[in-house]
């Protein structure tokens, strides 16, 4: 039921439209208990953060899931979707589930796999440290630049609004 956001307002019929709507806010539950479960799994974990190259980018990753997810569960309602489709929050919904979900848990992966899979792993992770500095400052850029798509959203919506 991820995505039937989209429908809302569609070529579909309006009862399918109710039911997509169910459904997206359905996800809700699941996305809440998931993105909870982790993070008090990881409660006591914080410290690991520093000497790991895999956990920061699942982080940020399960962080941009939660927020995705529940911007697209916002979206759902017709009347959310009626003020914010045609407006840059729906290009910051995509870029937050696309580059912040698919592409920082596909890094956490990568770094987790690779070393594991080529004869470094037993030299430690030495010959990918050079990639640490550059992704970790992506790892702060991105909530930057969604940021400010959310605020030229606002500003869109508040024009919108008072015309």
């Amino acid at each position: 039921m991820i995505g039937t956001h989209h429908f809302v307002f569609s070529s579909i019929p309006w009862w399918l439209q109710t039911v997509a709507i169910v459904g997206s806010a359905g996800m809700l539950i699941p996305v809440t208990s998931g993105s909870t479960n982790f993070f008090m799994t990881f409660r006591n974990g914080w410290h690991k953060l520093a000497g790991s190259y895999t956990l920061p980018f699942f982080l940020v990753g399960l962080v941009f899931y939660f927020t995705g997810s529940m911007q697209g569960t916002a979206e759902a309602f017709r009347y959310t979707n009626l003020i914010w489709h045609f407006t840059d929050f729906t290009v910051a919904h995509s870029h937050i589930t696309m580059y912040g979900i698919i592409t920082f848990l596909l890094w956490a992966a990568i770094y987790t796999v690779v070393p594991r899979l080529t004869v470094e792993a037993s030299a430690g992770h030495r010959g990918y440290s050079f990639l640490a500095g550059p992704d970790r400052l992506v790892i702060l850029y991105c909530p930057i630049d969604v940021r400010r798509y959310l605020q030229r959203d606002h500003v869109a919506v508040r024009e919108t609004i008072y015309r």
